[in-house]
């Protein structure tokens, strides 16, 4: 397992990939209804790596900041990002919409 993580954020979506490019993932932008800022706890998610259990999806390579996304389906994704600020800030801002649309909390 790679203790590396790539994450881009943009139009399309939030994508990862680990140090080598396995396991990989993309979340598109239209399934994310909410983004904040968050302190990863690898334990709370089953430890270290990609971890899907029926809480929610970890994608965990440290303890301390990452970002957790509510999906339309009601899953939660949380995200290892040492820039967790400005990845929140941009998802505000490919998020933002008028009247009713997808929220950022901080």
């Amino acid at each position: 397992m790679s203790t590396h993580l790539r994450v881009r954020i943009d139009s399309a979506g939030v994508a990862w990939a680990f140090g080598f490019g396995f396991p990989r993932g993309t979340i598109a932008l239209a399934d994310i209804v909410s983004a904040e800022s968050t302190a990863i706890h690898p334990l709370e998610h089953g430890g270290w790596g990609h971890r899907i259990r029926p809480a929610g999806t970890g994608i965990i390579v440290r303890s301390g900041p990452g970002i957790l996304l509510r999906l339309r389906s009601g899953r939660k994704v949380a995200i290892s990002v040492s820039q967790r600020d400005e990845a929140v800030e941009t998802l505000h801002q490919l998020l933002s919409t008028d009247g009713d649309g997808p929220t950022i909390r901080q």
